[in-house]
């Protein structure tokens, strides 16, 4: 088969039936981009994927995959299709205490360009393991942006994510809206100065007082290679989780 692109969303018929046999066929050897969205399936139809080794896109968001271990659903999917570009695991319930083996397996995805990891409860802890890996592994180096909207995250876990991303030269792009890290972030988020790369910051939702928006602006004003800037106010990350819950119960 010469099938390069496959979309599947809302459709978990599609793992019910015939189709993880037919990934561990080997019958898509061209296959480079996959995106099955809020779908609900157990983690050994998820990593039958893991056949296609050619993937450079991968979109598994919204599939609640933190209810089914995200360990045992995504590790071994990630160590075997290391040519991933672009990962899209928002909206999936992950949780702090599961993260770490996720991050872990990024260091077998030398090639990543973009990461989201948006709506999903990684908190403090769980940014922190994201930032040991970055450091640690060669990913970060390859990194062009990264999502972590309405993850919980505070202070702490912001200044520990600012710090590994001075190690990523290529990073653009950088969204941490709807998250709880208030003004006493906004000053841990002045170290993105150092990162020389950075044109799009993207902070709607992070509750700042005037002074975390007065620091937000000072950073955009002295790093001028920031070309766009979000502080708007839409909503709450409880308000994000609700909403993911009002469709689950659709």
């Amino acid at each position: 088969s010469e099938l390069s692109d496959l979309v599947l969303n809302n459709n978990s018929s599609c793992f019910d039936a015939a189709l993880p046999d037919i990934f561990a066929s080997g019958a898509f050897p061209e296959l480079t981009r996959l995106q099955s969205t809020y779908n609900t399936f157990p983690p050994n139809k998820i990593i039958a994927i893991a056949h296609c080794s050619h993937l450079t896109e991968l979109d598994l968001s919204s599939n609640c995959l933190g209810w089914h271990n995200a360990g045992q659903c995504v590790v071994p999917l990630l160590e075997q299709c290391t040519r991933i570009t672009d990962l899209n695991l928002a909206r999936n319930f992950l949780e702090r205490d599961g993260v770490g083996e996720l991050a872990s397996a990024l260091r077998s995805c030398v090639s990543l360009r973009r990461l989201n990891l948006s709506t999903n409860m990684l908190e403090d802890e769980g940014a922190e393991k994201i930032a040991e890996e970055m450091e640690s592994a060669r990913f970060g180096q390859q990194l062009e942006a990264l999502s972590l909207n309405g993850c919980l995250l505070g202070a702490g876990g912001v200044q520990r994510l600012v710090k590994a991303l001075g190690g990523c030269p290529r990073l653009a792009e950088l969204a941490l809206g709807n998250n709880v890290f208030g003004d006493e972030g906004a000053i841990a988020l002045a170290d993105l100065q150092r990162c020389s790369g950075l044109t799009d910051l993207k902070l709607d939702d992070s509750r700042f007082s005037r002074v975390g928006t007065a620091r937000m602006l000072w950073l955009a004003a002295t790093c001028t290679q920031i070309q766009r800037l979000d502080l708007s106010d839409k909503g709450g990350p409880l308000e994000v989780f609700a909403a993911s819950a009002d469709w689950l119960e659709g």
